[in-house]
C-alpha cells in the first residue's frame, strides 16, 4: 500500500530583504523548557512556555560572525535535517574561554536554541514537533586561531549541531531572558 501523500503548498517568494548571517543566539537547558506551541493554522511557534524563574541566556554577536546551515538528507520518505550553527566568540581571551567552556559544559546533554538572523527571524533549534526535545544542540567542535598578521583579528570558531526530522521552525514568541 502506498503512503499517503499531502498536497503541495503554494509558495510565493516575497520581494523583501534577505540578509545573510545573524546577530544573536538564545540558549537554555531542555529540562527548563515546558513546551512550544504552534500558532493556529501556521507552522511557527507563537508560544514558548517556561517554568517560573527559568529563562534563555542571550549571546550577542558582531555582524557576519554567526550563521545557520540546515541541510536535508533523505531517501524513500525518510528525512533528516542536520542544523549547523557556526559562530565566532571573538578571539582568544579569558572572556572567550569562559563563553566556550560554558557552552561545552552545558551542551553535554544538549541545549535548546533560538538563532536570530539578520532579517530578525527567530529559528528554533534542538526542538521540533516530531521529537520535541529528543535531539538538542551540542557543541561538536571549537577552533581558535591567534592569526599571524597585524591586521587579522584572532578568533574562536564554535560549531554546534542538532538533527531533526523536520526543517527548523520559526518562533514569533517573546524570548524570556534574565
Amino acid at each position: 500500500m502506498a503512503a499517503a501523500q499531502t498536497a503541495l503548498a503554494a509558495y510565493t517568494k516575497l520581494c523583501t530583504g534577505n540578509n545573510g548571517g545573524g546577530n544573536k543566539l538564545y540558549f537554555m537547558l531542555p529540562e527548563n523548557l515546558t513546551s512550544m506551541t504552534l500558532g493556529t493554522g501556521v507552522q511557527s511557534y507563537d508560544t514558548i512556555t517556561l517554568p517560573t524563574g527559568k529563562f534563555f541566556y542571550e549571546f550577542l554577536f558582531e555582524e557576519y560572525t554567526i550563521g545557520l546551515t540546515p541541510v536535508l538528507e533523505g531517501a524513500k520518505g525518510a528525512q533528516k535535517w542536520t542544523n549547523t550553527l557556526m559562530f565566532d566568540l571573538g578571539g582568544l581571551s579569558d572572556t572567550e574561554r569562559t563563553g566556550i567552556m560554558s557552552l561545552i559544559d552545558n551542551s553535554a546533554c544538549g541545549l535548546i536554541g533560538v538563532f536570530v538572523d539578520n532579517n530578525d527571524v527567530q529559528w528554533v533549534l534542538g526542538y521540533d514537533e516530531k521529537d520535541a526535545k529528543l535531539h538538542p544542540l551540542n557543541v561538536t567542535s571549537g577552533a581558535g586561531d591567534s592569526k599571524k598578521d597585524l591586521l587579522e583579528a584572532s578568533e574562536m570558531i564554535v560549531t554546534m549541531v542538532s538533527v531533526s526530522r523536520e526543517h527548523p521552525r520559526v518562533t514569533t514568541a517573546t524570548i524570556v531572558t534574565s
